[in-house]
Formats: structure tokens, sequence, C-alpha cells
């Protein structure tokens, strides 16, 4: 049924509270577009059925001959043809499942037909599937600026078969948080009233605030969360065996986000004004009462601290599988959770993640006043979306939990597991090593980094767009916030809310605002962080402008008036300047503070002067990490310590990595020394062995390892990670590690330890010095397949030669045929240099096994393909097993003296099964794998030998 504007109005009137009232009473007049949704869900077409009216506002300053809308299901109509099948698999459980929208009618409101086109529409997240992803419909006469057009549309979309959490049906659960309907295109962002299509210039990605009224009819049996201030059953049919819901919103909304689910049970906090509504599945009811109470603490901050929320209710709803590609979503008054926040977060050890989880939360109610409450061109400036939404929840996290020392994963009681998770993960930091500095320090170290501000057509570093929008851009308003001190930075994210909630903000506006408020100018602090894409000083891509900040020196001499006069060496590297506050400490505690300010960072040294009672033992800059600092362990001098650094020393084997200090750490339970600054190098000694590592960042390193009992042995190593650029159907540049160089210089013998084995294998125990080449080439986005090549050679001794590769076909959803083949070639071998066939475990009780030689073929043809899925099973407690593999193969390989030798019909050749069952533990955080496998020999092996051999594998992190 249509209702006119003024029946919207007294319903909302009668609905919502005073705020929403004042708004409803003003909707005539207000510049937004209306829309009237009528749908109903069909589970047999997995679709929405229905019509939209819409009542288009031309906020534009010329007469519009058509309106735009966007059609975003149809991005789903076509699978991304650059990825291999399998991958799409990983999302697909059936295989790919499109999703689309159909539009049926276009009318006015009089009932009259009006001619519409499809056309592709813009390539702002992907370059497939474009077609049909826009509509322009002619009007019957141009719209003047400020008039209004009614539509009437009729639409089916469909929701694909998916696990991906969102824009997807899974397992009776329908979720679609944004753009399920046609969304029309804001008059004030045509060109001349056309859609703008100049392929030069990158399309922005902006969600137009809009009046949403749904009417919603679903099967019955069925529990419907809606993003809106009001939702309530209107009816039901008993004969249809359907329910109809009506919603509707006070306030302009980006979307009317929907979850409607089967098994859905509903957990309601009253919570002051705003009452928080969880929708979670079955045995999920403990959790989702400890995600309402969570929510209703960060919203209460958030109002306390930055403005009052938005809306008048908020939801909260469980993915449908664990396998949801996000940990959670946000939309106009809803929040989408992966269903293991829900499930997994007691496993092991009970409560494990509860405050990572109470972060999660926090994130994306933050999306509520940014992102949603305050819009943002998505494309370009998400920055404003997700880094707010960052800082919000981290400055809400270390108000409540602090921020110093380990604040992530904290047991609430002792017990076995627990004091384990505490030793090995308790000095986990949120902002230091998950959420901010880290994170940050490792994109560049890799040579990762750019500007923040850009759009995803013009990125470099695709791979590294969630550190770069969540972390990265968080530093820089921990940043701004230190600049600007804590009472400006409240009010400029006041003010702003105020100013722009509602509306689309741009990082301009967001500097002129925060220039307004502070009466500072901040030119160079937003192009330096977030427009310049590479640090002039430097000069190498892949570093954005940084600062490096430290304490080179400090000297203290004695005055004729008793005090001592310090000079205080400074340094910088990177082109950006920050002041930055400096505290020192005298010998006799007095404590002084002073700000090393911009202007006295033009040169790389720069030497303060500071007067103290006593001389200085200790100087910090600062000390409280406002500044997004590269390297934090020249930020402190001590006067007691080894070269004047901070060192932490841990002697009870609990796990650290300090990221301004140098670490030493001896692990009693391994007899192991270690230490270093683990960011760029770390070295060992242990019970007769040692060794070092050196990072040389993106993926390559030099190490070496010896063996100190014994003849002397061991390992020099160079390993270098080359990257491809694929092209994967999504704008931007994707690095793809594909090649992977190890050279080595090793030491060993060739005798194992094991008289029986190195009598077989031939062993002369001698010690050898040779040189090891290993080469790999891995595709893992377009094509599932590798080769690679081994070279060990000593020319005084022996030469050794592998080549090998792998190739994996998709035969079925879920399913995969793979080939293996191998082969080998050496002359001089003796002992372990020998090829042998430890990979027949069937032939394990044969005579000869291992069967060592100089030459080698192996090849496996192999069957993958799944048992059951998405399973969430639950083992008392401990683990949770997410699937069952059963994999099929047949192997055959032998061994010979020479290649004169070879005789394929001579291949021991067997056939093996294995079931594989796929979990989780310590709260979902490690993943792990239990294998059983059963093998059988087929040729060459005595009857004698011949037997079904079992055999038994268990995968896991922690071991």
């Amino acid at each position: 049924m249509k209702r006119s504007l003024l029946i919207t109005t007294l319903m909302v009137l009668a609905l919502v509270a005073s705020a929403g009232q004042a708004l409803a009473q003003q909707t005539p007049s207000l510049p937004y577009n209306y829309y009237d949704l009528e749908v109903r869900l069909n589970p047999t077409r997995q679709a929405l059925v229905g019509q939209e009216t819409i009542v288009y506002f031309n906020d534009s300053a010329s007469p519009l001959p058509a309106i735009y809308f966007n059609l975003a299901p149809n991005y789903l109509k076509s699978p991304d043809p650059y990825l291999s099948p399998l991958l799409l698999d990983e999302s697909y459980p059936d295989g790919f499942d499109p999703g689309w929208l159909k539009v049926k009618s276009v009318q006015d409101e009089q009932g009259a037909k009006l001619s519409y086109r499809l056309l592709p529409g813009p390539p702002t997240f992907q370059n497939f599937s474009l077609a049909d992803t826009l509509m322009r419909v002619e009007l019957p006469r141009p719209l003047p600026p400020g008039a209004r057009q009614t539509l009437i549309i009729g639409f089916a979309t469909r929701f694909p078969n998916s696990t991906s959490g969102d824009e997807a049906y899974y397992r009776d659960t329908y979720t679609w948080r944004s753009g399920w309907q046609p969304v029309a295109v804001p008059a004030k962002y045509l060109t001349q009233g056309k859609y703008p299509s100049n392929a030069q210039t990158p399309p922005k990605e902006i969600q137009p605030s809009a009046l949403y009224e749904l009417t919603l009819t679903i099967p019955a049996g069925y529990q419907a969360a809606i993003g809106a201030d009001h939702q309530e059953i209107i009816s039901r049919d008993e004969q249809q065996h359907t329910e109809t819901i009506h919603a509707l919103s006070a306030t302009p909304t980006r979307s009317v986000p929907l979850s409607i689910g089967k098994d859905y049970q509903h957990y309601s906090l009253a919570h002051s004004d705003i009452p928080i509504e969880v929708y979670y599945l079955p045995g999920d009811q403990a959790a989702a009462r400890l995600i309402a109470s969570y929510a209703a603490e960060s919203l209460d901050y958030y109002r306390q601290r930055w403005g009052k929320y938005p809306h008048h209710r908020l939801l909260i709803v469980s993915s449908a599988s664990v396998s949801a590609g996000f940990s959670g979503a946000a939309a106009d008054e809803l929040i989408i959770l992966n269903r293991s926040l829900f499930a997994d977060k007691d496993l092991a050890v009970r409560g494990l993640m509860d405050r990572w989880l109470d972060q999660i939360i926090a994130h994306e109610i933050a999306h509520q006043w940014w992102g949603i409450g305050i819009g943002a061109d998505l494309n370009a400036q998400n920055f404003l979306s997700e880094s707010f939404a960052q800082y919000f929840s981290i400055t809400y996290f270390e108000h409540k939990y602090g921020s110093k020392g380990g604040n992530v994963f904290q047991p609430k009681r002792d017990g076995l597991l627990e004091r384990y998770v505490k030793s090995q993960f308790g000095y986990i930091n949120l902002r230091q090593h998950l959420e901010g500095d880290l994170p940050y320090i490792t994109a560049f170290d890799n040579h990762f980094d750019e500007a923040i501000i850009k759009p995803q057509q013009r990125t470099r570093y695709l791979n590294q767009t969630a550190e770069r929008l969540y972390n990265k851009g968080y530093l820089v308003l921990r940043a701004l916030r230190g600049l600007l001190g804590q009472a400006q930075m409240d009010r400029l994210l006041k003010t702003a809310q105020q100013k722009y909630l509602h509306r689309v903000m741009t990082v301009e506006e967001l500097r002129t605002l925060a220039e307004q408020l502070s009466g500072q100018d901040l030119t160079l602090f937003f192009e330096d962080w977030l427009y310049r894409n590479q640090d002039s000083q430097r000069g190498r891509a892949g570093q954005a402008p940084y600062i490096d900040l430290g304490v080179a020196q400090v000297r203290s001499s004695l005055q004729p008036d008793g005090q001592y006069q310090n000079e205080i060496v400074l340094t910088r590297r990177g082109s950006a300047r920050l002041p930055a506050q400096l505290v020192a400490t005298s010998a006799s505690g007095h404590i002084y503070r002073v700000t090393w300010q911009v202007a006295q960072q033009a040169e790389r040294r720069y030497t303060l002067l500071l007067t103290s009672d006593s001389p200085l033992t200790e100087v910090q800059l600062d000390p409280n990490s406002w500044l997004p600092d590269v390297n934090r362990l020249n930020n402190t001098w001590l006067q007691d310590e080894p070269f004047g650094r901070k060192l932490d020393v841990i002697l009870d084997g609990d796990n650290a990595m300090p990221l301004d200090a140098y670490l030493i750490r001896f692990d009693p339970t391994r007899q192991l020394l270690e230490g270093g600054f683990l960011r760029e190098h770390r070295w060992w000694i242990g019970n007769g062995f040692a060794g070092f590592l050196l990072n040389l960042h993106r993926g390559s390193s030099l190490s070496a390892s010896l063996d100190l009992i014994g003849q002397l042995a061991g390992k020099l190593q160079w390993t270098k990670s080359f990257y491809s650029w694929p092209v994967t159907g999504y704008p931007g540049r994707y690095w793809q590690a594909s090649d992977l160089l190890k050279l080595s210089l090793v030491r060993s013998s060739d005798a194992s330890g094991h008289p029986g084995l190195d009598r077989i294998l031939g062993a002369a125990h001698r010690m050898i010095t040779y040189l090891d080449l290993r080469w790999r080439h891995k595709e893992s986005l377009s094509g599932l397949y590798s080769y690679w090549l081994a070279l060990q050679d000593d020319p005084f001794s022996f030469q050794r030669l592998q080549l090998g590769g792998s190739f994996s076909l998709r035969v079925a959803p879920q399913a995969a045929l793979t080939l293996s083949l191998a082969g080998g070639w050496g002359q001089n071998l003796s002992g372990l240099f020998h090829f042998n066939l430890s990979e027949l475990r069937g032939f394990q009780k044969a005579v000869g096994y291992p069967f060592p030689g100089n030459v080698k073929f192996f090849g496996q043809l192999s069957l993958h393909y799944p048992m059951q899925r998405d399973m969430n099973y639950d083992l008392l407690g401990l683990v949770a097993l997410g699937r069952v593999d059963e994999r099929l193969y047949l192997q055959g390989a032998n061994t010979w003296q020479r290649l004169d030798d070879i005789r394929l019909d001579q291949l021991k050749v067997e056939l093996g099964f294995e079931l594989t069952a796929v979990g989780r533990t310590f709260g979902g955080l490690f993943p792990f794998d239990v294998t059983v496998g059963f093998v059988y020999p087929l040729s060459g092996i005595n009857e004698s030998a011949r037997q079904v051999k079992q055999y038994f594998r268990i995968s896991t992190p922690l071991l």
C-alpha cells in the first residue's frame, strides 16, 4: 500500500520520541529523499520482492531530465573472473551463487509507466560485474531545483548463498546492511543532470542520508532485526503463515539494514533511554547478555564525551556463519558480529576474548557517530569512518582497561591453561601490538606505507588498506589529539557531529573546523600525515612522510652556581615534524618537562640545553606515545643502562615484545637465553646451539644457526621474497609474495645418529660443507599452483638437484583435484643426502625402507572434498570443530642409483585416505587440525609386508 508523506508524519508523531516528532513535522521541507518500501521475503527464491515509492528531491541548482539509481546488488551478479574458483568457494559453500536486483517496473504516482535504461555503474571497488548496476529513469518533464518527484519502482533482490555474513543468505538467515533496494543518486552529485563518467576521476562512494519507511512481510517463525527507530508487527496472516512488520526512523539514515533469521533468539536490555537488542543463535544466550552490557558501556561513554547517540535504539545481530569475512560490521542502528564472537569467546579459557570482544563492539558502535552519522566518501576518504571509529573505541578501551602493559588477554581466574595464556600472551597491549603502533611500524619497515587519503584506484599497496585506514589513521588522530590537547580534540569531535550529522564531511572541512576551534595552522600536519605519498628526505617508495625522534647523547657539567648544565643531543629522521614533549629526571629525582618545538627540528640534530639540580639520569621523548614514531627504542636515554637504552630482562620465561626497549629473556623450561630488538633482530643461545635472525623486511632475512655439541655444524642463510602484481578484479595494486629464494652455506653431517638408519642410507659419518639454493614460485589467486627447485653443491664432494611442482583443479564446489610431481638427481651422494621414499608410509615395514638412491621420481594425485562444513561443534568447551575434510590419494615413487636405471614399472604405489578435523581453541584464536589416515601399498612390496598402515597427525600453532 502507498503512504503519503502526511501519513508518514502522523505515524512518526505517534511512535517516536520528541526529537523525532519535531523532525517529522518538517518532513515535507527537509532536503532528503523519502523511501516507502513494501517487500515480502520469498525463501524459495532467496529474495525480497516488492516495490519502493520514492519522493525524490532535486537538491541541485539545475533542472533534471532524469533520475539515476544505484542497483548495488548487481555487483554480485557475476564471479570475479580473475580469481580461482577454489578461492571463491571459500565464500560460496555450494559454488558461486549470484546476487542481483531486477527492476520490474517504473511509474509515476499516477501510474504512468516511465522509460528507464540499465547502465554499467562505476568501478569503485571492483572492475567486474558492472553491468546493470546503474539505472537512468527518464522524467516526463525536467524536475526544477527544489522540486520533488514521486516514482514507484517494482523490484526483486536476491540474496546469494554465501558465508560472507553480509549481502547474503546462509542457513535460513538473510542479511543485507545497505543498498538492497534501488537507491537514488542525489542530484547534487550529478554533473549537469548526468551521472559522472570521467574515467580519469575516481568515483566517489557516498551513502546519502534519506528518510526510510519499511513494511516487511516474512514467513511465520522468522525473526527480523531492522535498523530503524521503531519496529512492530502490524498484522499476522494465519492462512498464509506470515506476519507483517512496520519500521521507520525519526531521523534521516543512510540505509534500512535488516537481518532475518529462522533460528534467531532475542534478548533485550532496557538500557536508559536507548534499548539494546541482541539477535543471537541457539546456545549463545550468555554471550548475548554480555554483548548487550558491553554495548551499553561504550554507548554511554561516547554519549557523555562526544555527543548524543543519533538514534532511538541499537540492534546487534549474529552472523549465521563463523566464516563471515569480518569480525564486525555496522549500519544505521544495526551491528553484525561474527558468530565466532558469540560461540568461541570462552573456548579453553573462560573470558579470554572478553576484552577483545568489548573493543570490537565499541568500534562498530562508534560508526553511529563517524561513517554513518557523519558520512564520508568511503572510497577516497574512509579515514573519516574507520580511523575515527578506531579513535573512539581505543580511547574507550584504554579508559576502561588502562593504557599501559598487557591489557587484552587477561584471564579472569587462575588455572593451568589460564597461566599458559598469561605467560605467552599476557603482554599484548591493544594500541601497541594489535591496533596501532606495531602494524603501522611493520608496514613502514616493509615499505608498504603510503598516503591515507586516496581512492582505491590510486592505492599502491592494496594489501595494506586495512592497516592504513585503521591503524595508521588512528595514530594520526592520536597525534592530532596530542597537538590540540584533549579538551580541544573533544570539542572538535562534538562540534563535527553537531555540524555534519546526516551530512557528508570532507577531510578539508575537518581541517578547517580544527583550525577554527584551535587557532592553529594545521596545513602541514594534514599534508604530511594524510596526503603525501613519499617522504621527501628519504625518497624511498613505500615510505610516506614519517617521524623518528631520538635522544642520542646527554652530557652534564657542573656550573659555578652549583647547578648542572645538560646538553641533550636530539635526533630526527623523516620529513614530518611534530612538537614532542621531553621529560628529564635528575639524580635527585627532580623531573623537568620541556617541549622540543617544530621550529627546533629544522636540522637532523639539535642540542637542547637544560639546567638541573643534579646530573640527569633519564631523558625520555614523547613519554605518552602521542606521536606515530617509527622507532621507539631511541626515545629514551638511561644513564645506568648499557648503550643508554631501556633494557627489559625477563627470567621466568614469559613472552614479551617491547617496542621501546631491548629485550633479554631466559626460558627455564627450554634452557634458552634470547634477546634482541624484536622488530629488527634477535639472537638465542640454548643447550648446545646458538643462532641469530636479522629482519631485512618484506619477507627477507639473514639468519645463522650453530650446533655447538660435537663437531661444529651450522647454517648461514639469506632469504629473499619477491612480489608480483596480479590482476585481481579490484582497483589498486595487489602485492603477491610469489617467489621465495633461499641461499645458504651449510655445514652438516651425512649421518642421522641412528645406527640402523645410517647403515641403510650408507652414511660415511663425515662433515660436509656445501651451498644450498632453493627457489619456489607460487600462485595463489588466479590459479593454485607452484613449482620449485633445490640445488645442493659441494664442488669437492657431491651435487644434488631437485625439481617439483603441483597444480590444483576445482572439480566440484569445495572439491579439488591436485597433481604433484617431483624428481631428483645427484652424484656422489652419501647418507642423509641420498634421496629416499619417506613419503610412502605404507612401505615402512618393507625391507630397505626408506630406499635411498641417487635418482628419484615422485607423483601424487589427490582428491580433496568436504565431509562436514561450518559445524561449530563444541567439544567439552575446550575446542570447536569447524569442518571435517576427506582426502583420497594415489601416489607412487621410487629411487634408482643411475638415470639409466629408471623404470616406471618399478614404482612403489600406495592408495591412501585421510580424514581431517579442522577446529579452533583458545577463544577461537588458534586453529588446529587433526588428521587420521590409512594407507595401503598396491605394488612394489612383498606380500608379507603389505598391510594397511594407520597414521596420525596434529598441527597447531601451540605445538
